[in-house]
């Protein structure tokens, strides 16, 4: 969880930043669709096709709440749907 709010988290845009990747795109949507988007918490949470399945689990469980990053960090019910999601796309 404290990985997600602070942006140390092992994703495309923050290992390139120390070089441990050769691009922070997505390789997912790169793969999938040809699109160069750089891979990052937003991203991950959000918006990458490969979690879809994942993200609509959590979006039946939260509603609106589960497009909030306010609400899925530090309420309770957000931080346990965040988890579960974490796990989930491992």
């Amino acid at each position: 969880l404290i990985q997600l709010c602070t942006g140390h988290i092992p994703l495309a845009e923050y290992l390139h930043r120390f070089k441990c990747m050769d691009t922070s795109r997505c390789k997912r949507c790169w793969e999938q669709l040809h699109v160069t988007t750089r891979e990052m918490v937003h991203h991950y949470l959000f918006e990458c096709p490969e979690y879809a399945e994942e993200r609509h689990i959590m979006s039946r469980a939260l509603g609106r709440k589960a497009r909030d990053f306010g609400y899925l960090v530090s309420v309770e019910e957000g931080i346990r749907a965040t988890l579960k999601y974490v796990g989930a796309t491992k």
